[in-house]
């Protein structure tokens, strides 16, 4: 009998992914239809401040529960794998710092502001902030970062579940803030 532990069955956690994501994209779509949802104004162009078209309400609903799901069904197929999983070496911590750094804060016009870029703008302003919020963040995203690594064998279907990842938060922090618009 071996002792290391192998990786969950890809077939099974795709279930889970689609079981724990339907409901979850279900509810969002209800709550995105009721608070953010508002046709476009013609004359702006755009939807009203923290509203957004139903079309990009979907597809940010569709992300958020893909994402949520995914990390859902890796993290109950790897259950009895902890101890490996959260093993740090390159990879891990590599993906964890890029997750951090790319993580969208605010979103204005659709165009995401990343973590890091907006950490070289505070910095200048505020170390001590760059020294507390990014740490954190890097701890925050690192478990996920261990059950893409460590959960997921095939290298294109990593960095797939990397990038939809990203595409989540994205559609998360769009979900939270609406449509803004940046204006100085």
């Amino acid at each position: 009998m071996s002792t290391k532990a192998t990786r969950p069955n890809i077939k099974i956690t795709l279930r889970r992914v689609v079981l724990i994501a339907v409901p979850i994209f279900i509810g969002l779509l209800i709550w995105a239809v009721n608070a953010r949802v508002a046709p476009v104004d013609p004359a702006l162009d755009h939807p009203p401040k923290g509203k957004l078209p139903l079309w990009i309400a979907t597809l940010a609903c569709i992300f958020a529960a893909l994402t949520v799901g995914m990390i859902s069904a890796l993290t109950i197929s790897n259950f009895r794998r902890w101890r490996v999983v959260l093993h740090p070496n390159l990879g891990r911590v590599l993906g964890a710092i890029a997750l951090s750094l790319l993580t969208p804060l605010f979103i204005f016009s659709y165009i995401p502001w990343i973590l890091g870029p907006t950490f070289l703008i505070v910095a200048s302003g505020s170390p001590f902030i760059v020294l507390l919020v990014f740490p954190i963040s890097i701890l925050l995203w690192y478990p996920v970062s261990c059950l893409l690594v460590s959960g997921v064998g095939h290298r294109v279907l990593r960095v797939a579940l990397f990038s939809l990842t990203w595409w989540g938060a994205y559609s998360i922090a769009l979900l939270y803030w609406g449509y803004q618009v940046f204006l100085i």
